[in-house]
């Protein structure tokens, strides 16, 4: 037998947990968005799931910069 892993990445779900934070959530989906963006993952045979799409994105090209630069960004951001 073997073993199919998949990586999930999503940004924020809105649940029992996330209705806590008192910080904002950017681009916050329902739980039936994200069902359906895995199913969708899935179904297609992707091995990484991102969503949503505009919000993972941002933050995989923000990855890509030099950690000092990603620190800059992100403060700024969080300052915002």
């Amino acid at each position: 037998e073997s073993i199919d892993i998949k990586l999930i990445s999503p940004g924020f779900v809105r649940t029992r947990i996330t209705d806590k934070n008192t910080f904002p959530m950017p681009m916050l989906i329902d739980t039936e968005q994200a069902s359906h963006a895995i199913r969708q993952g899935l179904a297609k045979g992707k091995e990484h799931i991102y969503f949503p799409k505009r919000f993972t994105t941002i933050l995989r090209l923000i990855g890509l910069l030099p950690y000092r630069w990603q620190n800059a960004v992100t403060s700024k951001l969080i300052s915002n």
